[in-house]
């Protein structure tokens, strides 16, 4: 009996190490909202140039395009 406590004890304690800390969780997260972010100021900075090459306003979420 107490094998069999001690064997579950040390399997739930195997088992939780296995997961990503908070902070390992968050980091990972924050990464990929930073790159999402990047992502999207450079599409913005692109259109940018191509509307003030052309010499007109880029179309934004209440306009058409």
């Amino acid at each position: 009996m107490r094998l069999m406590l001690l064997l579950s004890c040390l399997t739930l304690v195997a088992g939780c190490s296995d997961e990503p800390s908070f902070d390992e969780r968050y980091n990972a997260q924050s990464d990929t909202l930073e790159g999402a972010a990047m992502n999207i100021e450079n599409e913005m900075r692109n259109r940018m140039v191509v509307s003030n090459t052309i010499g007109r306003e880029p179309p934004g979420p209440d306009r058409k395009k």
